[in-house]
């Protein structure tokens, strides 16, 4: 029997779960090929197109997947994420807002990243147009110099350009002046590293995340063992990064694995036992790990919470201890407290046979008779003889059957 495009789209989504995006491909090629109708069959492999990073395949099923369905608000936020991906802010932008008037809650967070990257780019273009009068006045300048017909120009220019108290003049001139440098040079010209580290950890898991932007899967190479990670990148200009982590914990190693997106490298690994790490690495390479910030105990705020070692000392607990039995004894109950403290208390201090004897005769007798004494009660059939207190009735369970 053949299958239908059903039985390859239910395929295909089995795959994306477990991260086969190649063979979900395929799968979701073959449910198309088949029904070409159906709006969440492009959807899907547009997402899929997402995490294999090609985002130009995905805007084609975003379009697709709003003709046959316009209401579909999630074609609307894929289509965005794959601009966004390309650094096609503007285009990116649209696309959350329009998913956003249509209802869907996740592209807030999206619209203020695209607002903070187009801020940026703005500001790197003022920074740029701020450098262009310099070029422009020299260029003036030169040309007046080596002219005949504007030597009197030239003259004008040399004047105005040596009179230091002319403000407009002196935001022109380059290298040392009297005007501060702007915040946002100073910012740009501090270097930055080629690749940033950093880490978090939930109670099952481990993860190492190496900031850098267009790394190719086979300029990856990562390995590890019981208690270290090595991770060894020939960065996009050649360069290579290397560094080997030392562990606080034991993870497992046949389930340690890695992935390569556009603008990051995670190493993974499922730690042996669950618990909350101290820090990335052991206490003796932590010492000496450059990364100051990496050293800090990190934890997931999105797993569950993990229950740190109490800073009160033992003594403090055996106190509280002490102080609350002390106020339990000096609270004097009353009416029916009083008669159930003094039974329990008469049930503690009792003996194995006082307690048996309580116990049977309690039970036995529908709750009427209490006694302390075995020999009596081990002798007396209480079911037989249940004598209710006046004004009620004995009822067995058979008679409400």
């Amino acid at each position: 029997m053949s299958k239908t495009a059903g039985d390859y789209f239910a395929e295909a989504n089995e795959f994306f779960v477990d991260e086969q995006f190649d063979e979900a491909a395929v799968a979701y090629d073959k449910a198309i090929g088949i029904d070409d109708k159906k709006a969440t069959y492009y959807l899907h492999r547009a997402a899929n197109h997402i995490k294999m990073e090609n985002f130009l395949d995905a805007i084609p099923d975003c379009e697709k997947a709003l003709e046959l369905d316009p209401l579909q608000h999630k074609a609307w936020n894929r289509k965005g994420t794959a601009y966004f991906e390309m650094d096609e802010f503007e285009s990116a932008l649209e696309c959350f807002e329009k998913g956003k008037k249509m209802g869907n809650k996740h592209c807030d967070l999206q619209i203020r990243k695209c607002k903070v990257e187009l801020k940026r780019e703005n500001q790197e273009s003022a920074v740029k147009t701020k450098k262009a009068p310099t070029s422009t006045t020299t260029t003036t300048k030169t040309t007046a110099t080596t002219s005949k017909k504007t030597t009197n120009i030239s003259a004008d220019t040399s004047d105005t350009s040596d009179d230091d108290d002319d403000a407009d003049d002196a935001e022109g001139i380059s290298g040392d002046s009297w005007h501060p440098k702007p915040k946002i040079l100073e910012e740009l010209s501090k270097p930055r590293p080629k690749v940033r580290v950093d880490w978090c950890q939930s109670n099952k898991n481990i993860t190492i995340t190496l900031f850098i932007k267009n790394m190719k899967k086979e300029d990856v190479v990562a390995t590890c063992d019981t208690q270290n990670i090595a991770c060894k990148l020939t960065l996009p200009d050649g360069d290579i990064f290397e560094n080997k982590w030392f562990l606080w914990g034991a993870i497992k190693t046949k389930k340690f694995k890695f992935s390569v997106m556009k603008v990051k490298v995670e190493l993974t690994a499922p730690k042996l036992k669950r618990g909350d790490w101290e820090s990335l690495e052991d206490s003796v390479h932590e010492k000496a790990h450059a990364d100051k910030e990496l050293a800090k105990r990190r934890q997931n705020l999105q797993t569950e919470y993990v229950q740190q070692k109490d800073k009160h000392s033992q003594q403090y607990w055996d106190d509280l201890d002490k102080q609350q039995k002390k106020e339990e004894e000096e609270l004097k109950p009353e009416g029916q407290d009083a008669m159930d403290k003094l039974f329990k208390q008469i049930f503690r201090d009792a003996t194995p046979e006082t307690r048996r004897a309580m116990q049977k005769s309690y039970q036995t007798s529908g709750g009427t008779v209490l006694s302390t004494n075995w020999k009596e009660v081990s002798k007396t059939d209480y079911e037989k003889n249940i004598t209710p207190p006046k004004g009620m009735e004995v009822r067995k369970y058979a008679d409400e059957m």
